[in-house]
């Protein structure tokens, strides 16, 4: 069903729209009979479908879905009672966070998502990494937006066990399963931490299977 549907690229008008953000114009699409077929399921399940194409480093996909048909749109922009925001409202915050991460490394949210080494680090990269930086990065990593590291390098940031939480609870729910080099070191990490962390990764096969390296 999502194949079927990116292959209509519709416009992106809706997602355009972001806080200090745009996301790219597309051009509109040919008719195509995906979109009539779309109105046959039930809301909660297209939302379900947009939410598994929403990746902020490449959220094309997900445009191209939500514009196929005003059901999926109206899917993704309705707002959920307990929720603050909708999912297509979500994904453009993420999105804007990503671009925002990436543009302060130096590189594309393509070369992000296809990394296979990060380093941050006020001797590495000349700046430090914040907390706020620590949270989004934490963040793709949960969503499963970079998932090709071998090396990932978090030093001299005094980032704290606060700070460095997001990039933890990732690495414990298998964000990195090629993960080989692991340097967290000179962040403020203490006893409680380190305890905290061999817990988390206490299942290293199903984790980290390839880690050789730590350095905390």
């Amino acid at each position: 069903l999502c194949a079927a549907a990116l292959e209509c690229p519709p416009a992106l008008g809706y997602l355009q729209r972001v806080e200090g953000a745009h996301l790219p114009p597309m051009v509109a699409p040919p008719k195509h009979r995906t979109a009539e077929n779309l109105t046959d399921l039930p809301s909660d399940l297209l939302c379900n479908i947009y939410c598994a194409l929403a990746n902020p480093l490449a959220p094309a996909a997900a445009c191209y879905f939500a514009s196929t048909c005003h059901d999926v749109r109206s899917a993704a922009l309705a707002r959920a009672a307990s929720a603050t925001f909708s999912e297509a409202q979500h994904l453009q915050c993420f999105w804007a966070r990503a671009t925002a991460l990436c543009k302060s490394k130096r590189m594309t949210r393509s070369l992000l998502s296809r990394a296979t080494q990060f380093t941050a680090g006020p001797v590495i990269s000349g700046e430090c990494f914040s907390a706020a930086d620590a949270e989004i990065f934490g963040q793709l990593l949960g969503a499963r937006s970079i998932t090709r590291l071998h090396m990932l390098v978090i030093e001299q940031n005094q980032l704290g066990e606060e700070g460095m939480r997001p990039i933890v609870q990732a690495l414990a729910d298998g964000a990195l399963p090629m993960l080989r080099d692991l340097q967290l070191y000179e962040n403020g990490l203490g006893d409680g931490f380190c305890a905290a962390l061999a817990a988390a990764l206490a299942c290293p096969a199903r984790v980290l299977p390839a880690l050789a390296i730590l350095n905390l």
